[in-house]
């Protein structure tokens, strides 16, 4: 007569209460953490990269110095550069007849994301400003103009 394989035991339940519960319990957390952290990173790199390409785009591969009239002018069209699109929604509001609003979601993602950018763009240029004031002695202002708009270029592939 053959021998008959026994079945494998069925895991054991783990206590609610005991250590290994707990250990666990640590151990999802932790990995929901760091991929949520994972997720939150990959996001903030990939709106530097929208805003870097953006920028490259609006740079003249000629030019290789910027004044500071010329970088404020570039700030200011990427501030502004959703107006058409709020003018295309409050015209299609503005028909009479209408009932709610349409498109209100992305006009309120449009104004959030523009106050938002306006904060950062305070931020850095009072930033900026105290530390112009303490490097002032040491730097002149055209060589790090160029190095700044060299390293742009080179960061946003054009190099030459």
């Amino acid at each position: 007569m053959p021998k008959t394989q026994k079945g494998k035991a069925a895991e054991k339940v783990v206590h609610p209460y005991s250590r290994k519960a707990a250990y666990l319990a640590r151990e999802e957390n932790r990995l929901k953490r760091k991929e949520r952290q994972k997720n939150e990173k990959a996001a903030r790199l990939n709106n530097i990269g929208e805003k870097l390409l953006w920028f490259q785009s609006q740079l003249d591969s000629a030019k290789t110095n910027y004044s500071r009239k010329d970088a404020c002018e570039i700030i200011e069209r990427y501030l502004h550069r959703f107006d058409s699109e709020l003018e295309q929604i409050k015209l299609m509001n503005g028909i009479k007849g209408r009932q709610g609003r349409l498109h209100g979601a992305r006009e309120a993602v449009i104004k959030q994301t523009v106050e938002r950018e306006q904060a950062q763009d305070s931020r850095h240029h009072q930033y900026k400003a105290s530390e112009n004031i303490q490097r002032m002695d040491r730097r002149s202002e055209e060589t790090s103009k160029h190095k700044t708009t060299k390293s742009i270029k080179e960061k946003c592939g054009h190099k030459k």
